[in-house]
């Protein structure tokens, strides 16, 4: 080669070692180089496997003596990894990290910048290895990542197949670690659900009372209920705050508050803990004196009674055991020979249980419209975004805090395969039910919307400029729900948070950002194949295009694809993929929105123009 055209492209491509990321574990294993040590797999080591699986291979193993649960083994991992909510939960402090220059990179080719390195110890049987972990601060469903420095420092082999890490122990035998398949199926569906979560580390006396591949328990229960966990609805990570001796009863506070304020919030939660419901019992719910739910049924209107069908075993037993459990609380009476009658509906939730809706469709057609009117969405939003200091409640089953109208419980009566009952609470389903609601959150919470909180139905949020003010305004609101018995569901609520997803978006003291978990849905989808999709993916666009500009310019072709089409008509065409294609394009580069100063419900500014090299920031009387 020509020397001249050598030193050209050794200056264009080479790099500078500093500018090189290169993670080496920091101690390697001195093995005695006279044996030749093998490490084999066998069919016995598939038993207890599930197969066939493609499920990643993630441990339980301790770090520094502390037992750290979710670590997933990557072999296509160049770098040992260490999240800092795991880094948090050890223990440790920033002053130990080390500085990273360079960037991470993965598959998306968005850079990743590191909080720095650090060397802790890692367990392994009884084998003890140094090694650098890079700290990053993005959301995963794992604690940590061990790539392939710690696999040829331990001289271990790993089988994603058999489901285990096999190396050759201090004593000179064969040792292995074994991974947990539930826990790998349970937080890769987590891994494309959530955005964030909580992290879990338990702290034993030692390495040997904790055993690998043990499923972590789990802490957030409520997922029966309407309505999402709080991990889904705060963005930084939460603090569980335990206040029994079994840890069944906790509050979730931000994981950002210092220590002091932390105590302080904490030490108000439970001074005002009867505001909180954690079983039905505990919620006798609203007086009727103070709101109660009409159904209005029109003059002359013949009641309807719906045919008992038939059911399969499975939907019978979960329709049986809902009854048990609303009978139990309190929420349902048996009836006899009832006017009005209805069937439920089971339908299967994402986690694989049932939920039991009742059919009253031939009900609420003989309803008027209730026209209370619920809050614009985006002027709620508009109003929380640019507060320091947030606090998301959610009601504890809403909808059953208020009494149903005597004269129309009878009406609400459903049938199952043990007998006939009605509610005696305002159940899910019903017509003008979230009028209803807003009309007693209106009635209830006058003087404080708009001013230090937020409702839309049984979702709220107490929003603070000044963090000194949050438990200030956290008492005018609990006040009145002392005074009402409105109850609310700790395991539900997050307290003390500066940024978190309500409504469908991200409120921040920035602004409003888009919900990530949304950009990626629509990123990640495929071209639609049939007119339903097509509909889903205008849906999903018309939940952003508050931060697109003409955004119903780039989805036209969807809808012009669908229009006067039938399921076997439908064409998905070109010009539909460089629609998708560009809209995919602009959810990539969102940035936040800001509303006008001052002004409550004022029009975002800015979306993120396509004509338009750079977006300006400010109030409106600055453009």
């Amino acid at each position: 080669m020509d020397p001249s055209r050598a030193d050209r492209l050794h200056k264009e491509f080479c790099h500078p070692s500093h500018e090189v990321m290169v993670v080496q574990p920091s101690l390697k294993r001195k093995m005695d180089a006279r044996h030749t040590w093998e490490i084999t797999f066998t069919e016995q080591d598939l038993e207890g496997v599930s197969l066939p699986h493609n499920d990643a291979l993630v441990l339980s193993i301790p770090f520094q003596r502390k037992m750290v649960r979710r670590v997933l083994v990557d072999q296509g991992s160049s770098a040992e990894i260490l999240y800092y909510s795991a880094f948090q939960a050890l223990g440790l402090s920033k002053d130990r990290l080390s500085p990273v220059d360079a960037p991470l990179i993965g598959f998306s080719g968005i850079p990743i910048y590191p909080l720095g390195k650090i060397e802790l110890p890692v367990y392994a049987g009884s084998v003890q290895l140094d090694v650098e972990f890079i700290v990053v601060n993005s959301p995963s469903p794992y604690n940590a990542i061990l790539g392939r420095n710690w696999l040829h420092g331990m001289r271990a082999v790993a089988s994603t197949l058999h489901r285990c890490v096999r190396f050759i122990g201090e004593s000179g035998r064969q040792e292995t670690i074994r991974g947990d398949q539930m826990v790998s199926k349970k937080y890769f569906v987590n891994s494309i659900r959530r955005a964030k979560e909580v992290q879990w580390i338990e702290v034993p006396e030692s390495p040997e009372e904790s055993k690998p591949g043990e499923i972590m328990r789990e802490e957030l229960q409520g997922l029966e209920e309407v309505g999402r966990p709080a991990s889904d609805r705060a963005v930084e990570d939460l603090v569980q705050v335990p206040i029994n001796e079994d840890g069944t009863r906790f509050f979730l506070v931000g994981s950002e508050l210092d220590e002091t304020e932390r105590d302080q919030l904490v030490q108000f939660l439970k001074g005002n803990i009867e505001v909180f419901a954690w079983t039905p019992y505990e919620m006798p719910g609203m007086s009727p004196d103070v709101i109660r739910h009409s159904l209005n049924v029109g003059p002359g209107r013949r009641p309807v009674v719906q045919k008992h069908r038939r059911s399969s075993a499975m939907h019978a037993d979960a329709v049986n055991k809902e009854v048990e459990c609303l009978l139990d609380a309190g929420a349902i009476r048996e009836v006899q020979y009832p006017t009005w009658l209805a069937h439920p509906v089971v339908v299967k939730k994402k986690n694989g249980k049932w939920r039991v809706c009742i059919d009253f469709t031939d009900l609420n057609d003989t309803c008027p419209k209730d026209s209370f009117p619920c809050p614009w969405i985006n002027q709620l939003v508009d109003a929380t975004a640019g507060y320091a200091r947030l606090s998301f409640m959610d009601a504890y089953r809403g909808y059953h805090q208020i009494a149903m109208n005597e004269e129309d419980q009878e009406k609400t009566a459903f049938i199952t395969s043990n007998g006939t009952y009605c509610y005696l609470v305002k159940p899910f389903g019903l017509k003008n039910a979230e009028a209803t609601f807003q009309r007693m959150i209106a009635l209830l919470f006058k003087g404080l919307l708009g001013r230090v909180m937020e409702a839309y139905i049984d979702d709220m949020v107490a929003k603070s400029k000044d963090a000194a003010d949050h438990l200030v305004h956290l008492g005018e609101i609990f006040n009145v729900l002392k005074r009402f018995g409105l109850k609310l569901n700790a395991e539900k609520c997050a307290f003390g948070v500066g940024s978190g997803k309500f409504l469908g978006h991200l409120v921040t003291h920035r602004g409003i950002e888009a919900d990530p978990s949304q950009i990626k849905a629509i990123q990640e989808l495929r071209a639609p194949t049939t007119v339903r999709e097509v509909q889903r993916l205008a849906g999903m666009a018309a939940a952003l295009n508050r931060f697109i500009s003409k955004s119903s310019d780039i989805c036209r072709p969807f809808f012009q694809s669908i229009k006067g089409s039938s399921r076997r008509s439908f064409q998905w065409t070109a010009e539909c993929d460089r629609a998708l294609s560009e809209l995919k394009v602009c959810l990539s580069q969102v940035p936040p929105t800001r509303c006008a100063e001052g002004r409550r419900g004022a029009l975002p500014l800015p979306r993120c123009f396509r004509a338009c090299d750079k977006c300006h920031f400010g109030p409106a009387t600055e453009h």
